[in-house]
């Protein structure tokens, strides 16, 4: 049932404190009465809690603020470390320019599996398969 300013006396909160936010316009006349009853002034005792309320969300928001940016520095610490953790271990493993020796390393695999590529192992294949049959079926024996 709508009271004087077109609002459900079910919708109306308790104590003049304000719906939830996320509430939809059901219960009021229009969606106008509804923007009209969040916009509606707040009295004394319901203004000092929202106060509080507010207050209490920004003390957390910086709380989170700052547990995030010591998080990002443990990350950036863990990345640097992990950095020179691979550097040292690069040295200790393959000496001097160890990064120029595992990218020559790199290049003369490549360059072997290019190579090996272009070979005829087709029928080289098909020549040695009578070969390694017939050894297998000695080993049987």
């Amino acid at each position: 049932m709508a009271d004087s300013t077109g609002r459900n006396a079910a919708a109306a909160a308790p104590g003049g404190e304000r719906p939830d936010h996320r509430a939809n316009a059901e219960g009021f006349a229009s969606e106008a009465d509804y923007e009209a009853y969040l916009d509606a002034p707040i009295e004394g005792a319901a203004r000092e809690e929202l106060q509080r309320q507010i207050a209490e969300v920004r003390a957390e928001i910086e709380n989170l603020s700052a547990r995030l940016q010591i998080i990002r520095h443990r990350a950036g610490s863990v990345v640097t470390e992990n950095l020179r953790w691979a550097d040292a271990s690069a040295h200790a493993q393959l000496g001097a320019y160890p990064w120029a020796k595992l990218a020559g390393a790199m290049a003369a695999a490549f360059l072997a599996g290019r190579a090996l590529q272009r070979l005829p192992f087709g029928p080289l294949a098909g020549a040695a398969a009578p070969l390694v049959m017939a050894a297998l079926r000695e080993r049987r024996r």
